[in-house]
């Protein structure tokens, strides 16, 4: 399973059209986006989190063929020779080619919170 997650900015009091459209370039964004990350909590961040953000979450399983590249940030560096650990934000990024993702979840969030 891999997630992305984006956002779009409606101002509040706004018309109610003007919040779909926000949501449709959301789910656009999802949609034709390359990166995408194995961990659903760090898809969450890239929800938005401002007020008057429409923010969108993306589920899709991919095949393994599917993925271009894949980075995994390391618990641990090595500078001149000795090892040092890596504290903080972690992520496995996936690229993937959009035209190979079939079906996509999409999942409304409010203000970049579950």
């Amino acid at each position: 399973m891999v997630y992305r997650g984006a956002w779009k900015l409606w101002k509040l009091g706004d018309q109610l059209g003007d919040h779909r459209r926000a949501w449709q370039s959301a789910q656009r964004s999802v949609r034709h986006g390359i990166a995408w990350t194995t961990d659903r909590e760090v898809a969450l961040t890239f929800t938005g989190k401002m007020l008057g953000a429409v923010g969108c979450l993306g589920t899709a399983t991919v095949s393994r063929d599917a993925i271009l590249a894949y980075f995994q940030d390391p618990n641990e560096v090595e500078i001149g020779g000795h090892q040092f650990p890596v504290h903080g934000f972690r992520e496995h990024e996936c690229i993937i080619d959009p035209a190979t993702v079939k079906t996509i979840k999409y999942e409304a969030i409010e203000k970049g919170g579950a």
